[in-house]
């Protein structure tokens, strides 16, 4: 009863912040501008971020393999579209992770290990982001950022911090954290490893950013190029915020306050946000194709649960 308050809370305010944003701009002006665009450059955009997804599981599959887990990069690319397709139904941007960890526990039989690759795939992601970002920042200058953020950004290296030293004392319940450190180190003890991930992650997150740009050439803005550096990692922390389902209204917002810092009107703005969702949403059913044909692997007899993840609906047959 709880998690159903929860999630009818957070569309609460996911409706809230959309009803917000579409009441301070011209609808029709919105349409026109989406309706006027040079859809070549957003279909380029759009095949670039389903390359990109190959990217994110070949990244993610490396970080697996230093924790001693096994698979395809094919089977790492279908998990990371299920968890796409799972992000549509969950709060934040990252809630597909979930099941990412479900699909890989089942099939290596090792649920800490599992859990461990993907939160070391999102830190190695996020902290390529923030590099980005502060790289770009120096380039273009400063950028103002709204309070909650500044907040939520406190919050996330103060998460950190409490969650490493969870993990050096944690007993009972919350023992299993402790047992997972070992695990983090092995990451420091493969630099090479790490290295090449590192160099991958700065690629794939800088086709993100091109992706984008795409987009803002397609619906015609003159924003310079080096402030989407700036921009889109900023957004992707915001998303990840959570207080709304998949990041709908935080996303959206995201666009239009930092958009305004260069001049971009809301209704320019809205018009790219909708547009990046719309790519989001596209991929992301593609997802739900890859789900509807990939069942979840069968648990190895005697393999160890896969504690505190729901599993991921089963496909018949």
């Amino acid at each position: 009863m709880k998690k159903f308050g929860l999630l009818v809370l957070k569309l609460g305010v996911t409706v809230g912040l959309l009803a917000y944003l579409f009441s301070r701009v011209d609808v029709g002006s919105v349409v026109r501008i989406v309706a006027d665009a040079s859809w070549g450059w957003i279909a380029a955009g759009f095949a670039l971020y389903l390359a990109i997804q190959g990217l994110c599981a070949w990244r993610w599959l490396w970080l697996a393999r230093v924790l001693d887990l096994g698979g395809t990069w094919i089977a790492f690319v279908r998990y990371y579209y299920v968890g796409m397709f799972f992000n549509l139904f969950l709060p934040t941007g990252v809630g597909g992770d979930v099941y990412r960890c479900y699909y890989l526990a089942r099939s290596a039989a090792d649920w800490k290990r599992a859990i461990v690759s993907v939160l070391a795939d999102r830190g190695v992601g996020f902290a390529t982001m923030c590099a980005i970002a502060a790289a770009a920042t120096l380039a273009f200058g400063r950028v103002t950022l709204p309070p909650w953020l500044e907040w939520a950004l406190g919050a996330g290296v103060v998460g950190v911090l409490v969650l490493l030293a969870v993990g050096w004392a944690a007993r009972g319940p919350l023992a299993w954290i402790r047992g997972a450190m070992p695990l983090v180190f092995e990451f420091v003890r493969r630099p090479g490893i790490m290295a090449m991930v590192a160099g991958v992650s700065l690629l794939l997150q800088t086709l993100v950013i091109v992706v984008n740009i795409f987009n803002a050439w397609a619906l015609h803005l003159d924003v310079p190029v080096v402030f989407y550096f700036i921009l889109i990692p900023l957004i992707a922390v915001a998303t990840m915020i959570p207080v709304s389902l998949n990041g709908l209204g935080v996303r959206e917002g995201a666009f239009v306050f930092f958009l305004a810092q260069v001049g971009v009107p809301e209704a320019q703005a809205l018009s790219l946000a909708l547009v990046w969702l719309a790519v989001i949403l596209a991929s992301s059913a593609i997802g739900g194709v890859v789900w509807w044909f990939t069942p979840a692997p069968p648990k190895p007899v005697g393999a160890p649960g896969t504690i505190g993840i729901a599993p991921a609906p089963e496909r018949a047959g």
